[in-house]
């Protein structure tokens, strides 16, 4: 509905990014923080962590760590 012109919309930079790159969506209120949400990834304390386990986190805080990547291709254009 916003990409419409019906109004604003405050979604994450992951989910909006490749609207605002095409320039279909205007960041407004860039001042105005909202509260933080978390992601956690929660598995069976064991002696040793499988590959595969290790390969997908390694994965979840590359893609969604301190610097999103819907806000790294955003900043390359800002």
């Amino acid at each position: 509905m916003a990409i419409a012109d019906h109004g604003i919309v405050m979604m994450p930079t992951f989910i909006l990014w490749q609207a605002i790159a095409k320039g279909e969506l205007l960041p407004t209120l860039s001042d105005y923080t909202s509260l933080q949400l978390n992601a956690y990834v929660v598995y069976p304390q064991t002696r040793y962590l499988s590959q595969r386990t290790r390969v997908l986190i390694d994965f979840l805080v590359e893609r969604f760590g301190e610097k999103p990547y819907g806000d790294q291709s955003l900043s390359k254009q800002l």
